[in-house]
């Protein structure tokens, strides 16, 4: 995969349904939520800001980020 490819969107009406299909593997299943309830949730907390990586186009990745006005830094989960 070729980085030049690679974008990186906030999470919106035209996108959302992408990052609701991707999966995470078994392992992971039980350690965290689903997309669908991760995008829910911001809309609720000011602080989270949902994002889908696109590779070629296609979703690859939803990272949810936490901005903190207390910290300096910003909480990245993936």
């Amino acid at each position: 995969m070729s980085t030049e490819n690679v974008k990186i969107v906030e999470v919106n009406a035209e996108n959302w349904y992408d990052c609701c299909e991707l999966e995470v593997t078994a392992e992971q299943e039980n350690y965290i939520e689903s997309n669908a309830i991760s995008i829910a949730q911001s809309k609720f907390e000011p602080t989270l800001k949902p994002y889908v990586i696109y590779a070629d186009e296609k979703a690859v990745g939803f990272p949810n980020v936490q901005f903190s006005s207390r910290r300096t830094r910003c909480l990245l989960g993936i």
